[in-house]
């Protein structure tokens, strides 16, 4: 007698640049920003990353999309498909501060905390 799985792995929808700017913007709330950073590997888009001036601070915020990747030799990867945040001082230096903004999940994009600079 064959068993069912217990549960069934769906393969995650790999997004592309043209997906991912968008949606950092519509977070980082602003038009005016600067990639500061982008990664891929042979099936697409793995980071993508924005930095913005902290409408809050004389700072600057980085929003940056990581894809769900297991760690290469580096240790760089992601558990999850994540949009994160974090503070940078007046001479673009992370300060400590950040979080988790949204993860894909089934395909659209789930809010995890209101960014800060959105309340």
């Amino acid at each position: 007698m064959e068993r069912e799985p217990l549960f069934e792995s769906k393969a995650e929808k790999i997004l592309s640049r043209e997906e991912v700017l968008p949606k950092l913007l519509e977070y980082a709330n602003t038009t005016e920003y600067e990639v500061v950073g982008e990664g891929h590997d042979p099936i697409g888009l793995t980071l993508l990353e924005i930095e913005i001036k902290d409408p809050n601070s004389d700072g600057f915020l980085l929003i940056s999309y990581a894809r769900k990747k297991e760690a290469d030799e580096y240790g760089r990867g992601s558990n999850e498909t994540v949009i994160h945040y974090a503070t940078r001082d007046a001479d673009h230096y992370e300060d400590g501060g950040g979080s988790s903004i949204a993860k894909y999940r089934d395909d659209e994009w789930v809010m995890t905390t209101l960014a800060p600079w959105l309340q």
